[in-house]
């Protein structure tokens, strides 16, 4: 069991690697890259809504890394759940 805990470890830090390398710094991420897709397809292409409030880099930061925690908390609560379950 500690094993497999070592193993899911370093493939958790494998991709992290990978996704810092393949984004950079600069966090571009799939919206940004997206919008930028679709302006170059269809330069006159209009949004339908507005968004209601755009957060600054740092909030934008900060409410991903709140939604990182509770997916990571919902994760680790179920794998308990199943476990215990399975004892």
């Amino acid at each position: 069991m500690k094993l497999t805990a070592i193993r899911m470890g370093l493939g958790v830090l494998f991709i992290l690697l990978i996704v810092g390398v393949r984004f950079g710094p600069e966090g571009d991420g799939t919206d940004d890259r997206a919008t930028q897709l679709i302006h170059e397809l269809y330069p006159d292409y209009q949004p339908w809504t507005k968004a209601i409030w755009e957060p600054s880099d740092r909030q934008e930061q900060v409410l991903f890394g709140i939604q990182t925690l509770f997916g990571l908390g919902l994760l680790v609560y179920l794998d308990l759940k199943v476990r215990r379950r399975s004892l």
